[in-house]
């Protein structure tokens, strides 16, 4: 909505000669982001782009038979926000699990109950997936001995609002065969599991397709409806495993642009649509064994993106 971008000056002189809009929104508080004309009275757009800002009068000219006019009734009309990161995927698969930040779970006896009433309504065997767990909230985090009880006959992960650990029942250990991050009191594992959040996503398997879709679709809409136009997504995905985004969009069920972050040493794809490649994203975290990667090899990491071409995203943990 820049008019020294896109219209020129408020007035846009320039482009009244160009192909009539699609829309015309008039009797508006259109927020332009310039300093030189904070304020225009309407706005044209067309083919996807703002055609001119200016006075109702001036771009009367834009307007042809297809042109739709609304009436913004003075409302005020904002720029398309953007969110340069999130991980589009994990938020609409929350829609699908448990919600373990709920403002009605208050400690950690609440989030037991209700792991004992979503894993009863589950086929036995299945996951019991739950996300947004928070100690603070609760007071502590739950233990696998008490999840175990909640939920007999399901392997259950509930995920740290932090996305970087996760809380596992015994059946669910057991899956993961131990290793490093689990952690351990007086020997035995208390369910806390850090730094293995790519393994357990993939032990937990995917959503079904169909599931993923409407999720995605229900997430864009709630996006959408909050003023957001593009979103950067900080999970890397290869460009198979971006299907059921690519998919939605095509059908015109997922309205914002989405840049992709990829790991390093991926190509950047062609842009489809409204799926674009994003930043090479490289993690660097501190663990217990110190600084990882070491400051060398983070160098070396983001020299080689760059030397490709590629934006890089350092997410520090």
């Amino acid at each position: 909505l820049r008019s020294r971008d896109e219209g020129k000056g408020s007035e846009a002189p320039p482009v009244l000669g160009l192909t009539p809009a699609d829309w015309l929104f008039e009797n508006a508080r259109v927020v332009t982001l310039d300093p030189r004309r904070p304020v225009a009275g309407a706005i044209a757009v067309g083919a996807g782009r703002v055609l001119a800002l200016g006075t109702t009068a001036s771009l009367r000219r834009l307007v042809g038979r297809r042109t739709e006019r609304v009436d913004c009734r003075g409302a005020t009309v904002l720029p398309g926000l953007v969110d340069p990161h999130l991980h589009l995927f994990a938020l609409a698969a929350r829609r699908t699990q448990l919600d373990c930040g709920a403002r009605e779970l208050r400690s950690v006896a609440d989030l037991l109950v209700a792991v004992r009433a979503r894993a009863q309504a589950l086929p036995c065997g299945a996951w019991l997936r739950g996300d947004g767990l928070d100690e603070v909230r609760l007071g502590r985090l739950p233990r696998a001995a008490e999840l175990d009880v909640a939920a007999p006959g399901h392997p259950v992960r509930l995920r740290h609002r932090s996305r970087h650990a996760s809380v596992l029942n015994g059946a669910a250990l057991r899956r993961l065969g131990g290793g490093v991050g689990v952690e351990r009191r007086a020997g035995v594992p208390t369910g806390l599991v850090f730094g293995q959040e790519e393994a357990l996503t993939r032990l937990v398997g995917p959503l079904p397709a169909d599931a993923m879709a409407e999720a995605l679709v229900c997430a864009g809409r709630a996006l959408a409806a909050l003023g957001l136009t593009t979103v950067a997504d900080a999970t890397p995905r290869t460009w198979a495993a971006l299907g059921p985004l690519r998919g939605v969009m095509r059908a015109g069920r997922f309205p914002l642009r989405t840049y992709a972050m990829r790991r390093l040493g991926t190509r950047a794809w062609p842009a489809d649509g409204l799926v674009r490649p994003g930043a090479v994203k490289i993690l660097v975290e501190e663990n217990p064994r110190g600084l990882h990667p070491r400051p060398a090899t983070l160098r070396r990491r983001i020299a080689r993106a760059a030397a490709d071409g590629a934006q890089v995203a350092v997410h520090c943990l």
